[in-house]
């Protein structure tokens, strides 16, 4: 994928960016994980959601978008998207 096509999609997904999400582990999926799933599935995209410290295997998809979620003041927060 192209680098314009990418900054594209991506901006996308932006109005996401620091809402609230809950860890799966204790709470099941919550509404803003809900959201960007559909809004990817959309699009033809696979979503992963990664939570601070956890492991994922380093293949690449460019047909995969990467959540990646910080934890600020006790609470879980969208971050960052890429594709890969």
């Amino acid at each position: 994928m192209n680098g314009s096509k990418e900054k594209k999609l991506l901006a996308a997904f932006n109005k996401y960016s620091g809402r609230a999400v809950l860890h799966p582990m204790t709470t099941g999926i919550c509404q803003t994980s809900r959201e960007i799933n559909a809004e990817a599935k959309k699009l033809g995209l696979t979503t992963r959601i990664i939570y601070p410290g956890e492991m994922v295997t380093m293949d690449y998809s460019d047909t995969r978008l990467n959540v990646n979620v910080v934890e600020k003041a006790g609470s879980y927060k969208v971050g960052s998207f890429n594709l890969g």
